[in-house]
């Protein structure tokens, strides 16, 4: 698979060239996660999800293929023996990303990411929560949570409005040239900016990048448009039904046969 075209557990991360500036002051702690209080997963994990903004890394998803980026989630299924399996490796939430590459080719985090004829990335992504309900990690559902760190925070979250700010779960540890504003050194760390509809609402874009730069992290730098046109979005999408990854895909349905004309009969002798 071309690696332009790789996804890997919506779209994480970004590879800009950032000269650090040594006179900066120190970037800020690790974002501050909603409180219980402020967050309800259950209205947060039910719908679709469209990234409006976000940062993206080159390696995984290729320059200028930001398009149709979605994420949905659903709880995992005990009864299901594929998503028990990931169950029993500490996942709790099932994960499902889509984007379409410059070609107009769609994938989804289902899909595997080979280099060189080697798979390094086997599809299927899952979540649990870490610490607050806010805070998940997002990995592999083959992979144990188990000494994992959350590698998602929900910074800012507004469903009446719908939109949402996520922030990876690492220090900022690099100074960018304006003041007070880091990113990420490592693109392991994703940043995004979430919405219920993929319609832009630029009041909202602009009011959630305030947020992050409220929080120490350049918008500037790492926050990117998402094309959500030509995308093939409803306004009734169905909610995600597919079996994490440990294991088998569904297959898409072989398509009809037509069906032969009866022969003719044969004329008595």
């Amino acid at each position: 698979m071309n690696l332009s075209k790789a996804f890997l557990n919506f779209a994480f991360l970004t590879s800009a060239s950032i000269s650090q500036v040594a006179s900066q002051p120190p970037c800020q702690t690790v974002v501050t996660p909603l409180s219980d209080e402020e967050f309800n997963p259950a209205t947060y994990l039910t719908g679709k999800w469209y990234a409006i903004q976000q940062r993206t890394n080159p390696f995984f998803q290729g320059v200028g293929i930001e398009r149709c980026t979605t994420a949905s989630y659903s709880a995992l299924d005990p009864t299901s023996a594929e998503q028990a399996a990931a169950i029993a490796n500490g996942h709790e939430i099932n994960v499902f990303n889509t984007l379409k590459d410059s070609d107009g080719t769609g994938f989804t985090s289902d899909d595997d990411v080979a280099f060189g004829g080697v798979v390094f990335f086997e599809g299927g992504l899952c979540a649990s929560q870490v610490g607050l309900k806010s805070q998940l990690l997002v990995t592999q559902c083959t992979t144990s949570v188990s000494g994992q760190a959350t590698s998602y925070i929900v910074v800012a979250y507004d469903e009446e409005a719908g939109y949402a700010l996520i922030a990876g779960g690492m220090q900022a540890q690099v100074p960018t040239s304006e003041p007070g504003l880091c990113t990420y050194g490592s693109p392991a760390a994703g940043l995004w900016i979430l919405a219920r509809s993929p319609d832009r609402n630029e009041a909202m874009i602009e009011k959630y990048r305030g947020i992050a730069a409220a929080n120490g992290l350049s918008p500037t730098i790492m926050l990117k448009d998402v094309s959500q046109v030509g995308c093939d979005h409803t306004t009734n999408d169905a909610p995600n039904t597919k079996s994490p990854k440990g294991h088998k895909k569904n297959k898409a349905p072989k398509a009809s046969k037509t069906p032969k004309a009866p022969k003719k009969s044969k004329s008595p002798k």
